[in-house]
Formats: C-alpha cells, sequence, structure tokens
C-alpha cells in the first residue's frame, strides 16, 4: 500500500514538472505547496467582495495565499491547477492569507475555501506534502471589466480590473499629454489622483507583456463598470481553462487520431499528383523544342551554302569560254610553286603564287590552273600571223 501512495505521489509531482515546463512564466508559476483551508472567503484582499456578485469570480474554488507568494496583490485574479494524488483542482486567487504559522513561511501555501480543500483532501486537517500546482489561464468569459472604486470623482479616481485571463501586471492612463502609470494598491485598485478629463484612455498590461486599451467616454461615476470590449489572447501553454481536468485528457486523444488519418491520406494523394504532372510536362516540351531547332538549323545552312557556291561557280565559267582556244601542254611551276588560277602571259611562261614565272618561248597565251599545273588556253591572234614569218626570216639571216 505504502508502495502505491509512492507512486502516485511521484506521478503528481511529475505531472506538476510537465506544466511546469510548458508555462512560460515569472518565479512560482509551479512548484509545490501546502495546504489549509478557511471559511471567511468573502471579501477578500482583492476587492472582488462577494464571490458570485457583480465582481465575483463566480466559483467557489478560491485560495489565499501566504504573504510572500501573494506578493501585494500582484497575484490577484490569477488561476492555478493543483495537484494531488490522482486529483486535480483549479482555483483562483481572491485573498491574502497574512496568520503566522503556515501562512507566514516563506513556502508556497495555499489556504482553500473549505468546500475546495476537501474536493482534493478527504482527512482533516493540513496537507504538508505531496501537492503540486501550476499557473494556468484562468476560465473567464466576456471581457476584461473595469470598475470605479467608491468615493471616486473626476478628481480622484480608483480603477478595480477584474475577469482576466491572464495576471494584469500594471494599468496605465492615458490623458492629452501621455501615458501615466497608476499606483497598485494593497487592496487591487489602481489610483489616479489628479483631475480626469473625458474622454480617457486606460492600458491595461498583462504580465505577459500584452497590453490593451480601453476608452472610457463618459463622466467618472463612483461603483461604475465599464466592459473594455477587449480580453488577453497571449496565453501560456497551460490549457485555456474551463474544466481544467480535460486539457491533458483531449491533447493525447485528438493528436493520435488526426495525424495517422490525414498525413497518410494528404501525403500520398497531394505529392504523388502535383509533382509527376508539372515537372515532367514542362521540361520535355522547352528544352527537346529549343535545342534541335536552332542548332541544326543555322550551322548546315550557312556553311555548305557559301563554300560550294563560290568555289564552282567561277572555274566553270570561265574555263568552257577559253577552252576552244587551248592548245599546248601543261606546264608546272618551278619548285613545286603553285600557279595562279587566271592569267595572260608572254610565251610559254606561266605566273605562279610564289612570284616566279616558268616561260619556254617569247609567245603570249592565256593559261588557267589544273592542281598544280598552268595550261596554255590558247595563242592570240598576233602570235598566230607572227609565227610563220619569223619561221622564214630567220634561216635567211
Amino acid at each position: 500500500m505504502k508502495l502505491i501512495i509512492s507512486l502516485l505521489l511521484l506521478s503528481c509531482t511529475m505531472i506538476g514538472l510537465v506544466y511546469s515546463q510548458s508555462c512560460p512564466f515569472k518565479a512560482d508559476k509551479s512548484g509545490s505547496a501546502s495546504a489549509t483551508w478557511y471559511t471567511a472567503v468573502s471579501n477578500g484582499n482583492c476587492g472582488y467582495k462577494d464571490l458570485f456578485g457583480p465582481t465575483g469570480p463566480g466559483t467557489d474554488n478560491i485560495v489565499a495565499l501566504n504573504t510572500k507568494f501573494f506578493n501585494g496583490t500582484y497575484q490577484c485574479g490569477q488561476c492555478y491547477r493543483l495537484f494531488l494524488e490522482s486529483k486535480s483542482l483549479d482555483v483562483i486567487v481572491t485573498d491574502q492569507c497574512p496568520d503566522a504559522g503556515w501562512c507566514d513561511s516563506d513556502k508556497n501555501h495555499f489556504d482553500m475555501n473549505q468546500k475546495a480543500f476537501y474536493k482534493l483532501w478527504t482527512t482533516t486537517g493540513t496537507i504538508t506534502s505531496g501537492l503540486t500546482f501550476t499557473k494556468i489561464p484562468c476560465p473567464v468569459n466576456g471581457n476584461i471589466k473595469i470598475q470605479t472604486k467608491d468615493g471616486s470623482h473626476q478628481f480622484w479616481a480608483a480603477f478595480l480590473v477584474f475577469n482576466h485571463r491572464v495576471g494584469v501586471d500594471s494599468v496605465e492612463l492615458y490623458q492629452g499629454s501621455g501615458w501615466v502609470k497608476l499606483e497598485r494598491t494593497t487592496f487591487n485598485y489602481f489610483v489616479a489622483p489628479f483631475p480626469i478629463t473625458p474622454p480617457y484612455k486606460l492600458k491595461i498590461n498583462s504580465i505577459l507583456g500584452e497590453s490593451i486599451e480601453a476608452t472610457m467616454n463618459g463622466q467618472i461615476v463612483a461603483e461604475q463598470i465599464n466592459d473594455s470590449g477587449l480580453q488577453f489572447n497571449k496565453l501560456f501553454d497551460c490549457g485555456s481553462g474551463g474544466q481544467q481536468t480535460q486539457p491533458p485528457t483531449q491533447p493525447p486523444t485528438q493528436p493520435p487520431t488526426q495525424p495517422p488519418t490525414k498525413p497518410p491520406t494528404q501525403p500520398p494523394t497531394q505529392p504523388p499528383t502535383q509533382p509527376p504532372t508539372q515537372p515532367p510536362t514542362q521540361p520535355p516540351t522547352q528544352p527537346p523544342t529549343q535545342p534541335p531547332t536552332q542548332p541544326p538549323t543555322q550551322p548546315p545552312t550557312q556553311p555548305p551554302t557559301q563554300p560550294p557556291t563560290q568555289p564552282p561557280t567561277q572555274p566553270p565559267t570561265q574555263p568552257p569560254t577559253k577552252a576552244p582556244y587551248q592548245s599546248g601542254p601543261p606546264k608546272p611551276c618551278p619548285n613545286g610553286a603553285i600557279a595562279k588560277d587566271t592569267g595572260v602571259m608572254s610565251g610559254w611562261s606561266v605566273a605562279c603564287v610564289d612570284g616566279s614565272v616558268s616561260s619556254a618561248n617569247g609567245l603570249s597565251m592565256s593559261f588557267r590552273k589544273i592542281n598544280s599545273y598552268c595550261t596554255v588556253s590558247g595563242y592570240h591572234l598576233l602570235s598566230i600571223i607572227t609565227l610563220p614569218i619569223l619561221a622564214i626570216i630567220i634561216p635567211v639571216f
């Protein structure tokens, strides 16, 4: 039996540690504590008066904190989840416990409403060990509300801020020249000890750094409750309030159910459908069309057209014209020189590319290049007439 109790206490401690790590907040956001109970629960130090009145929390699950933990009304209106063995209970701070003994110690202590105390503990007496706690958002309904204190008027006023999800850190009032931080009293009101001219604004700052601004249009009226129209949205990760025993149950139920259902369905459906459709369509269309069209068209058109057009056109055009007058054998250029394409020379001379001349006689002739030889393409008319006369005259002399 002792072993079972020890295991239960250990499990409660571990739960408290888990919540401690998930709630980003200041000191005393979680830990261990002791607990007692009391009965005079209304008109607490936080100024909420009747628990079920217009400014009250609307629940019996209220606690008074020891003086050090209470921290000068700084904890007013903040909520905690208490764990003991296999039970848990959500409570809201409405009062301070300044008595000697448990409430006067440095250890965290919850002095609970008697009805709330016995929801956790069935034995009379004090809970001295095994109790752990963590800070949570309060399960409030509606917006943050502001009440002016009795005795308030246009030259002096005090404001009670209540019905907030997380704790209030400070309140500022804006009037003409800028924001003025209001003093927080030991009875949880924020005091403006100077004249106030409507309309005026109140900036309410949460313990998590969020701010809301409420505009007040009317005159200061004592004990009047105004709805700010706003609520804190920045919460620490400790559940959403309400039935605080359910959040630990719902998270394990929903996540395991949805992830296995949706991930297997959507990933296989959407990823395989879109990737094969878009990527394969665009890459094969653009790359194969442009490369084969431009490269093969330009290279074969320009190179093959120009070389065969110029060389073959000139040689066949001129030779056929002078070909009927061709007589005489081809004559090679000396020393392996290359003959010029065409030309006229006197005698059996050949004009070559290297500048040399191969000559056999003084006759004039035209020639054309055939490979590395020069071919006599014909005599001029003068040469034809002169040659027989010279053949007769020379022997006479």
